[in-house]
């Protein structure tokens, strides 16, 4: 099949959906955003944001959606064989792409990062996602092997650790401060009120409380530090079992870690997950992410075009992609709630250490 004269790469997660156009030769031509993109979290509502933020970045490449010859779409809710039908079926039947591919959240990932060749990732956002590729390019995805994880399962945890400190039944936390002072809450029991009442606010939210988590760990607080630690090891272990499903955990290969999570200033959480991985899986190394998970998409869409893309092309791709304002949450996850110290150095030596 020829070149199709217009990609699209589509992520649709747990918080936001991104879409980008591009053309063959890698330039972005134009992207749209939307809401949600995860037929578990909103069933086919997750459809409409999709088709929203497609629609919306062929408006702004002045095309309409039956130009686009192939469409990746890398999406969290592609979990099992009906999935993936379900909704490259419901990709194609909306007119989002002539032919359509459709993979998992964190696959795609892996493609921004890494278009070929053995490698795991770790995305930790407001859930978690970790995603891996063998030699021969045979590819698995946590999917619902992973749960409880990323930043709303930490918001849970750091709520849980005031309540007990509370009650004394737990260590006393600097946590309880912070979160106090963060909700504009007078008590532990008025802030449990409020997350637990009939009609009271969403557990989403709590994902609010996870820089605060990371900001107290990194000042030397017990409890916040035993929470990520424990975290950290959690989501190791699942990389170094999809680095186990492919083939790869006794071979050298990159661990890239990724989402709003991973880009807080604290390195406590990304040390626990390299020297989880590290501690089966010697000769991992540690990649810092440097891509946003669409391009993974618009890679892929390339791919499935005139196959894997050449230097020149990834190169315009990421010179034209959206600027990094567009990426950005309402209420971001990534940066630290209070002003620290810069830690660079600080960070590449535990992350060297682990």
């Amino acid at each position: 099949m020829s070149k199709a004269p217009y990609l699209l790469g589509v992520d649709g997660g747990g918080t936001k959906t991104v879409a980008v156009v591009g053309s063959g030769e890698g330039q972005v031509l134009g992207y749209g955003r939307a809401g949600r993109g995860d037929i578990y979290a909103v069933g086919s509502d997750a459809l409409d944001e999709i088709e929203r933020a497609v629609r919306d970045a062929c408006a702004m490449a002045d095309i309409g959606p039956e130009r686009v010859g192939f469409g990746a779409f890398s999406v969290a809710g592609a979990d099992w064989p009906e999935d993936f039908t379900y909704l490259q079926q419901s990709f194609v039947a909306r007119g989002l792409a002539r032919s359509a591919t459709v993979t998992n959240d964190a696959i795609g990932a892996l493609a921004a990062e890494l278009p070929e060749g053995p490698g795991v990732i770790v995305v930790c956002g407001t859930g978690a996602a970790t995603g891996a590729r063998g030699g021969r390019g045979e590819a698995w995805h946590s999917s619902f092997w992973q749960q409880g994880q990323g930043s709303v399962d930490l918001g849970v945890q750091t709520l849980r650790a005031i309540c007990r400190a509370d009650l004394g039944i737990g260590d006393a936390t600097s946590l309880t401060r912070r979160v106090l002072n963060h909700l504009g809450m007078e008590s532990v029991e008025e802030t449990l009120h409020q997350f637990t009442r009939r009609g009271g606010r969403p557990p989403e939210q709590l994902a609010t409380l996870t820089p605060l988590l990371l900001d107290e760990a990194d000042h030397a607080d017990p409890v916040a530090r035993r929470i990520v630690r424990r975290h950290g090891s959690a989501l190791g272990d699942i990389a170094a079992a999809a680095a186990r499903r492919v083939g790869i955990l006794d071979q050298p290969f990159p661990l890239f870690l990724s989402g709003g999570v991973l880009r807080h200033s604290s390195p406590i959480l990304r040390a626990a997950i390299v020297a989880q991985v590290k501690a089966v899986a010697a000769k991992a190394r540690y990649e810092k992410s440097s891509s946003e998970p669409v391009l993974g998409a618009l890679t892929m869409a390339m791919q499935a075009s005139d196959g894997p893309p050449d230097a020149n092309q990834l190169k315009r791709m990421r010179q034209t992609k959206p600027p990094d304002e567009f990426f950005a949450t309402v209420e971001s996850i990534a940066v630290s709630s209070e002003p620290t110290r810069d830690r660079s150095e600080y960070t590449q030596s535990r992350l060297g250490d682990a």
